[in-house]
């Protein structure tokens, strides 16, 4: 028996979120294999905006989530462990195991859960990306952060890794993912929104080896 864990976006109304989590159920007997979804549940409640942009860990157990509910406060990245799911009343609990402490755009957890990727942006973290490119002055940049785990849990992180360095008002480099073995990609474009040159976009593959230069940080909960 294997379960697998899909997260989506359903429904915004009556109000935001419409992220949901299923968990299906996958079991063999003999030759045999069935399939027993349960129903969608509501994605953690502290996550209160679709505009959060969730993404859920390879083992379906962390969701990071950009998190801007809080104003005053300023908005923050954050992580969130789903510790409870209640498919008859369409519910997961969950808690808060960190706070980046900045803003942050789409992230993605590495297989093993070492590692996250995120793009962090000036002036609007949340652009049209690939709509045209970026409008000056926003430039954005792919970075990867190691998480401190102590016995499974997340405790903070210990450093961050800048992987490209923009320096064009309206061009940058964003979205980036984990492939399998550890390797990351991420989109990038050259040309800026308002530019009448023609739009240039290109896919970077690389890897970011856990000894390069980083910037300390310590853990945050």
């Amino acid at each position: 028996r294997i379960t697998y864990r899909m997260m989506f976006s359903g429904s915004v109304k009556p109000a935001p979120p419409g992220f949901r989590i299923v968990d299906y159920v996958f079991t063999k007997r003999g030759s045999q294999v069935t399939v027993q979804p349960t129903a969608p549940m509501r994605l953690c409640p502290q996550i209160v905006r679709d505009l959060a942009t969730p993404f859920i860990s390879k083992d379906g157990r962390f969701v990071i989530a950009h998190d801007d509910s809080n104003a005053p406060r300023p908005p923050s990245l954050k992580i969130f462990e789903i510790t409870a799911t209640n498919p008859a009343e369409q519910t997961t609990t969950c808690r808060q195991v960190m706070d980046f402490g900045f803003p942050a755009g789409k992230a993605d957890f590495s297989f093993d859960g070492s590692r996250v990727t995120f793009h962090l942006a000036t002036f609007d973290y949340i652009a049209a990306f690939v709509d045209g490119g970026l409008r000056s002055p926003i430039m954005t940049d792919v970075v990867v952060a190691d998480l401190v785990r102590n016995n499974g849990q997340i405790t903070g992180y210990s450093k961050l890794t800048r992987v490209t360095q923009t320096t064009t008002q309206g061009t940058g480099s964003y979205f980036p993912a984990f492939f399998p073995d550890g390797s990351l990609f991420y989109i990038s474009s050259a040309v800026p929104k308002t530019d009448s040159a023609p739009k240039r976009f290109s896919f970077t593959v690389t890897r970011v080896p856990v000894t390069s230069s980083s910037t300390s940080a310590g853990p945050q909960r």
